[in-house]
């Protein structure tokens, strides 16, 4: 067991194998872009499309989408803290879309 594994069940009382949460899963990061409250709407960014879930849950709660301005939802959490051009300035947080050929950019 790696010292990693052993603090992790020493904080939590089970081993990292068997830890849950429902954002555990295997074929994705935690979060679609660097800044991890940037979710773009559906089928305007081909990473945020992994995370249907997320959008669903933005949906129903009437949150806006990053760079979206609807006033009868709520702000989107990421532009509570600064506007969608500075949030663009980090190419990582920027929608992608087309088809995914490897690239980043």
């Amino acid at each position: 067991m790696s010292l990693l594994d052993r603090v992790f069940k020493l904080f939590h009382g089970v081993e990292p194998k068997d830890y849950y949460t429902p954002f555990k899963d295997e074929a994705r990061a935690f979060a679609p872009h660097c800044d991890e409250l940037v979710l773009h709407a559906p089928s305007s960014c081909r990473y945020c499309d992994h995370y249907p879930d997320w959008q669903e849950l933005r949906r129903r709660q009437r949150i806006n989408f990053t760079g979206e301005h609807d006033p009868t939802k709520a702000p989107c959490p990421s532009e509570n803290f600064r506007d969608v051009s500075t949030i663009y300035r980090w190419p990582g947080n920027r929608p992608r879309t087309g088809i995914d050929d490897g690239t980043m950019f």
